[in-house]
């Protein structure tokens, strides 16, 4: 029991298990010759959770892991460098249509 708390506790375990979990609903699923109940539709939509799962060899690898981290960590700062470029493509854009407007 404390070995199955201490495994959710590691987001990255949590991300692993996510996957498995979608993987089984799909594999129970198609086994049950995919019945059209409401819940068991919502529960095809998990599939797309199967597109996570080559992110299961992260964990394996430190390296990779520490690049995904690092990436992580960047997106405050690029989402903060998006806007300024936004702005620039405004201020610019406002300057080429004063400039090239029909005389």
């Amino acid at each position: 029991s404390a070995g199955f708390l201490t495994y959710w506790q590691n987001p990255w375990n949590v991300l692993d298990g996510l996957v498995v979990i979608a993987s089984l609903i799909d594999v129970v699923s198609a086994l049950t010759g995919g019945a059209s109940g409401s819940l068991l539709s919502a529960l095809k939509t998990a599939r797309v959770l199967r597109a996570l799962r080559p992110l299961r060899l992260i964990q394996r690898n430190r390296n990779l892991k520490v690049v995904v981290d690092t990436l992580l960590r960047s997106i405050p700062a690029l989402s903060i460098f998006l806007v300024v470029c936004a702005l620039f493509f405004l201020l610019f854009g406002l300057f080429a249509v004063s400039y090239f407007r029909g005389n």
